[in-house]
């Protein structure tokens, strides 16, 4: 009995468990979207950018069907949308003290 009480609490606590990022989610400078009004996030090392656009979206889109339309940026190098934060993190801020920062901006589409 216990050992489903366990699997079921392993299954609701949503990456709970996992490795933890602290991030800082800013608009980017030269960007005309608002700022998030909580820019400090901890989440899941395993979150992808994808998830991070859908969340901003969200925020500030008031639409998360509009993750599409945002860019999220490390150092002002655009990254890519299947990369999880633990490689971001291992890749681009390595040596750097936590949080992460990231900007994000508006999709800047290709003519």
């Amino acid at each position: 009995m216990e050992t489903k009480l366990n699997e079921a609490h392993q299954e609701s606590d949503y990456h709970r468990m996992d490795e933890q990022v602290n991030l800082c989610l800013e608009c980017s400078t030269n960007s005309n979207l608002k700022n998030l009004k909580r820019r400090f996030i901890r989440c899941s090392s395993q979150a992808t950018i994808t998830q991070l656009k859908k969340f901003v979206a969200k925020k500030v889109l008031n639409g998360i069907e509009k993750y599409r339309e945002i860019d999220i940026l490390c150092n002002d190098e655009l990254l890519g949308k299947d990369h999880t934060l633990k490689f971001v993190y291992v890749t681009r801020w390595r040596f750097k003290d936590p949080p992460l920062r990231l900007q994000f901006r508006p999709k800047i589409l290709d003519l």
